[in-house]
């Protein structure tokens, strides 16, 4: 999820580069940006973990 948020924070130019602080991403602006997408995430149930 977070490569997700920071595909979107680069495309709206939220960030400019790796090397930008991160806590950029609490700016009202970011929070205006990230409320306009959805994930849905969704699973089998089957995660392959045993209890042996």
């Amino acid at each position: 999820m977070f490569s997700i948020a920071e595909s979107i924070a680069f495309k709206h130019q939220l960030l400019n580069d790796k090397s930008d602080s991160y806590t950029k991403l609490l700016h009202p602006k970011s929070r205006q940006v990230f409320s306009t997408y959805s994930i849905a995430v969704g699973s089998t149930g089957n995660l392959g973990l045993s209890s042996e």
